[in-house]
């Protein structure tokens, strides 16, 4: 299985799409099996840490070093 790697902004984005699916309902079938659908309060908590991660460091593909808070910087010249 391959890890899709993805920034912060992509990841909010799919939060976004995940609450409006539970603002619509908790609960759905689907080929006859009855699915639950993610906690709103969880979402909304990621939403928030995605949010300030996303005002900090912005649009990235986050890394350690952005987990940490610490940023490196590379200059050539």
């Amino acid at each position: 299985m391959a890890i899709v790697l993805r920034t912060y902004g992509e990841q909010l984005a799919e939060i976004d799409k995940a609450i409006t699916a539970v603002m619509s309902g908790q609960r759905y079938e689907l080929g006859g099996r009855s699915m639950w659908k993610p906690d709103l309060a969880e979402l909304r908590r990621e939403r928030a840490y995605l949010t300030d991660k996303l005002q900090a460091y912005g649009d990235i593909i986050p890394t350690q070093s952005a987990q940490t808070g610490r940023a490196y910087g590379v200059s050539f010249g």
